[in-house]
C-alpha cells in the first residue's frame, strides 16, 4: 500500500511538473527563448508583401526604448484582399499585439490573445502605413522585456 501511495504522489508530481512547467521555468530563469524577437510572417492573398521588421529589445527593460517608424514602400491592394499577420508559430507567445493606422493616429485592433490578425480590405483605402506592436513580458507583472515592430503601408486601386 506505501508503494502505492509513492508512485500515486510522483505521477501527481510529474503532471504537475508537465502543467506548470513553463511558469516555473520563468520563475527560476526570467528570461525569454532566443537573441531576438522572432519574427511574424505578414502575407496579402496568401503571398509575402513589402513590410519592415525590427526586432527593438528582448532580454531588457524595453520601457524607454521607442521606436520610430520606418519609411518603407507602398503595396497596392484591390478591395476585398486580405493581410494576414501571423505569430502562431512564436515560441514566446507576445502577451499583446497591436495594430495601429499610423496615419490616422487610431489604434485598429488590440490583442491580448494568441490569434493572428487579418484585415480584410473592404473599403477603399489611401495611402495608409500600420504598425503591429509584439510585447513580451515576464510573469504578471508589467515588466515589459521584448518588444518588436512591423510596419507596412497599403493604397487601394
Amino acid at each position: 500500500m506505501k508503494k502505492l501511495y509513492i508512485g500515486f504522489f510522483i505521477s501527481l508530481a510529474i503532471i504537475i511538473i508537465f502543467i506548470f512547467g513553463n511558469s516555473l521555468k520563468n520563475f527560476i530563469n526570467p528570461n525569454l527563448d532566443g537573441n531576438s524577437a522572432p519574427g511574424p510572417t505578414i502575407t496579402l492573398n496568401g503571398k509575402s508583401m513589402d513590410h519592415s521588421y525590427e526586432s527593438l529589445c528582448w532580454n531588457k527593460n524595453c520601457s524607454e526604448i521607442k521606436q520610430n517608424p520606418p519609411s518603407i514602400p507602398i503595396t497596392t491592394v484591390k478591395v476585398g484582399d486580405i493581410i494576414e499577420i501571423a505569430w502562431n508559430k512564436f515560441i514566446n507567445k507576445p502577451n499583446r499585439v497591436i495594430l495601429n493606422n499610423i496615419t490616422t493616429g487610431e489604434t485598429v485592433v488590440y490583442h491580448l490573445a494568441d490569434s493572428d490578425i487579418e484585415i480584410d480590405m473592404s473599403k477603399q483605402a489611401y495611402p495608409f502605413q500600420y504598425e503591429v506592436i509584439f510585447q513580451w513580458y515576464l510573469g504578471a507583472s508589467n515588466d515589459l522585456r521584448g518588444e518588436s515592430y512591423l510596419n507596412f503601408k497599403v493604397r487601394t486601386y
